[in-house]
């Protein structure tokens, strides 16, 4: 069946947008309920083949390097991750495979002992 048949007009727009944002076909099919089929013949005939056709290309050293330097500090929703041409999960599992992490932000660092509003008092 086709993806016209099965779904509406809205939801195939919600669809394509989701596919443009770097989403596999199969996660976007899951999430609306819709045979995986449909959902990738929608994927091929909007042309976004170029993130199947990236993620199994070799990572080159400037875009190692643009990770190691960039992962830290943001987010997916950061502009600059588009100069890779990579989806965020191949971006994740790259740092992951290069050992970066995220910054972990300290939950109770803006606090004083002296105040007494320590998150986790000691014990003993």
């Amino acid at each position: 069946m086709r993806i016209d048949e099965l779904a509406s007009d809205w939801e195939v727009e919600e669809m394509r947008q989701e596919l443009r944002s770097g989403d596999a076909p199969d996660i976007v099919a899951f999430r609306h309920g819709m045979p995986c089929s449909a959902v990738r013949e929608l994927y091929a005939h909007d042309g976004y083949r170029r993130h199947v056709r990236k993620r199994f290309e070799r990572w080159t050293e400037a875009e190692k390097a643009f990770v190691r330097d960039n992962y830290p500090n943001h987010g997916r929703l950061w502009l600059g991750w588009s100069m890779l041409d990579r989806t965020w999960d191949a971006i994740r599992m790259c740092a992951s495979y290069l050992g970066v992490k995220k910054r972990v932000k300290c939950a109770n660092g803006g606090w004083r002992k002296s105040s007494g509003m320590l998150l986790h008092p000691r014990r003993g």
